[in-house]
């Protein structure tokens, strides 16, 4: 795997306008380098045309022949902090190249490709993710990652994640499911946002990731989303499930273009699991239906559960 950040950071304002080959044996030649305006950029090069891509608000395209036989399509990063996710998209585009040697079906991968990764580059908010959304997003990226069964798959665990699509429980799969919570180090408590949230006749877990706020210079494994991230990417073998983990990310909010959310910095100090069953102390459904009660929320103090506590 080309580690694209190295190969940027290397780059001098002096070469703006020029770029250099990267040695990959694929049918299209690839480059990269900073455009004439200043952005990060890199190019495919071709002996035909190239499938029409269209521009995003912070990924420019650009399209032409240079002479008989050469022909270019290039990718400009217009928004400097997406630099990370920019990163990972050049990396992916490359990855998905690197076995094809027919250059017709070269320049398809790379239209399909793009396809996929428009949503992270597209999107306008007009609100960056909160510190508790970001710390949300974080403690679930992290448990993907670390706390499933380890013959779990990456893809399994990506199709079980449903956080982001905003469904009652964050993981569900096989007879169980898990509802991630994170709080900061000294929280007391966790809130249960909904009634549905804990509320299942199916046996369930509580997973309650305790962490720190860290400055940016904070080194450690697993540290921030968009360490997650792409770790998570670069380990998806499946095209398709690729597309859907790109999906969930861009649909949790994340501005790849203005919200520092990616690189917030964060160091776990735990991870308790608490069995969610007959006796757990939680508000089920059933109860507030027949009271006739709507939009429920309560917090539970974590000290409280210890009896629940599994390992």
């Amino acid at each position: 795997m080309i580690e694209f950040e190295i190969l940027y950071d290397g780059l001098t304002e002096g070469l703006a306008g020029c770029q250099k080959k990267i040695d990959w044996d694929t049918a299209l030649g690839v480059y990269y380098g900073i455009s004439s305006d200043g952005f990060l950029r890199i190019s495919f090069l071709s002996s035909i045309p190239a499938p029409k891509l269209e521009p995003t608000k912070q990924l420019s395209v650009f399209q032409g022949r240079e002479s008989e036989g050469v022909y270019w399509t290039s990718f400009d990063l217009r928004e400097v902090k997406a630099k990370k996710v920019f990163f990972s998209f050049c990396a992916n585009l490359l990855e998905a190249l690197r076995t094809e040697k027919n250059e017709l079906e070269a320049l398809k991968l790379l239209k399909n490709r793009y396809a996929m990764w428009k949503s992270m580059f597209k999107k306008e908010f007009s609100n960056k993710l909160s510190r508790e959304e970001t710390q949300g997003l974080f403690g679930e990226l992290y448990f993907l990652k670390n706390c499933l069964p380890d013959e779990l798959p990456i893809e399994e665990r990506i199709r079980a994640w449903s956080g982001p699509d905003k469904t009652s429980k964050d993981f569900a799969f096989g007879n169980t499911w898990y509802e991630i919570k994170t709080i900061g180090a000294n929280s007391i408590s966790v809130k249960i946002n909904s009634v549905a949230q804990l509320s299942s006749s199916i046996e369930g877990h509580l997973v309650v990731i305790k962490v720190e706020k860290m400055s940016p210079e904070f080194q450690k494994e697993d540290s921030s989303i968009g360490e997650l991230f792409n770790y998570v990417l670069n380990n998806i073998d499946e095209e398709e499930t690729e597309a859907l983990f790109i999906a969930k990310i861009a649909s949790y909010g994340i501005d790849v273009a203005g919200d520092e959310s990616m690189d917030c910095k964060f160091d776990v100090k735990s991870v308790d699991r608490f069995t969610v069953s007959e006796g757990f102390p939680r508000i089920e459904e059933s109860y507030v239906n027949e009271l006739g009660i709507f939009d429920v929320s309560y917090s539970l103090l974590v000290s409280t559960l210890s009896e629940y506590k599994e390992g």
